[in-house]
C-alpha cells in the first residue's frame, strides 16, 4: 500500500472509513456503498490497484442492518422493519427515512 495515501479514508469518497467500510482482499478499504457503486457503474477493478473485484464478493463481505424503522399499519403493525438499513439515512430503510434522521 501506498504510504502516502491514509488508510482511514475511503479511496473513492475520501470520506473517512466508519461501520460501513469494508476490506476488499487486496486489503484496500472503501464505503460499501462506494465500492458497489464503482463496480456497477465504472469497473470491476479495485480503483486503487486495479486488482478484479468480483461485486457478488464484495456483496458476501457486507453485513446488513436492520432497518429500525416500526411498521405503523398493516398485517405487521408494530413490528420492525425486515428492509436493509442505509448509512446515509442513518439506520433506516428509504421506506422510512426521515428528513431529521438525514446527516447534513
Amino acid at each position: 500500500m501506498d504510504a502516502n495515501v491514509a488508510e482511514d479514508v475511503c479511496y473513492i469518497c475520501r470520506d473517512n472509513n466508519d461501520e460501513t467500510s469494508i476490506t476488499l482482499p487486496c486489503k484496500h478499504k472503501y464505503h460499501k456503498s462506494c465500492i458497489e457503486q464503482s463496480i456497477k457503474l465504472i469497473s470491476t477493478e479495485c480503483p486503487y490497484c486495479r486488482r478484479y473485484v468480483n461485486l457478488q464478493m464484495v456483496r458476501s463481505l457486507i453485513t446488513y442492518t436492520r432497518c429500525k424503522g416500526i411498521i405503523k399499519s398493516g398485517v405487521h403493525k408494530g413490528e420492525q422493519c425486515k428492509c436493509n438499513a442505509k448509512h446515509i439515512y442513518n439506520g433506516y430503510c428509504g421506506r422510512h427515512k426521515k428528513k431529521d434522521n438525514i446527516d447534513s
